[in-house]
């Protein structure tokens, strides 16, 4: 792991093990969680696997912070990229200029959006 900004620490890929056991830990009891699964062995491994995913997706598509190597705290970012032209034509199921300038106009999340985990 390498400093970064302010001693903020930057989760690496062969961190993500250790970050998702204590963040784990952190939601284990998380009320939607809970109601999802609610057998406890079944929810401590699902919420492993679901922190595990973030981490991963936000180390490959954005940036992950720890406060310490010892993973007291983690914040995963991701940047939200914008959508093209030809993604909306896709989308949108047509090929006609109005129809993808209309449904471009209603984008969401708007350009250079921030997503944290």
């Amino acid at each position: 792991m390498t400093s970064h900004l302010a001693g903020l620490i930057r989760v690496q890929k062969s961190d993500i093990p250790r970050a998702a056991e204590m963040l784990t830990r952190a939601f284990r009891d998380y009320p939607l969680l809970t109601y999802a699964v609610p057998d406890e062995a079944q929810r401590d491994h699902a919420a492993n696997y679901y922190c595990q995913y973030v981490l991963y997706y936000g180390i490959r598509n954005g940036e992950a912070y720890a406060t310490s190597r010892r993973m007291e705290g983690i914040a995963v970012l991701d940047y939200v990229r914008p959508v093209s032209d030809d993604h909306v034509a896709h989308a949108a199921g047509r090929s006609t200029v109005r129809d993808v300038r209309l449904r471009k106009s209603r984008r969401f999340p708007p350009e250079g959006s921030l997503a944290v985990y």
